[in-house]
């Protein structure tokens, strides 16, 4: 069996899901207004969603982080 690894970034800053808690201002720019920060990003949130077998069928996790630039 193969288990599937999901990667998602979360690149509008304007409709950040909840479960990443209180993040603001994603590009640093000052604002909260730009939909796309995927060229411009500081703070970048990402859910990681991983898929394994288990005995009585599959098992999903789902860890949602952020990642920033250094």
């Amino acid at each position: 069996m193969r288990a599937a690894v999901l990667v998602r970034f979360e690149v509008n800053e304007t409709s950040l899901p909840p479960e990443f808690g209180p993040l603001y201002d994603l590009d640093g720019d000052g604002m909260l207004d730009t939909p796309d920060i995927s060229a411009s990003y500081l703070l970048l949130p990402a859910r990681l969603t991983i898929t394994y077998p288990v005995i009585h069928g599959p098992e999903t996790k789902v860890m949602c982080l952020v990642l920033g630039q250094r």
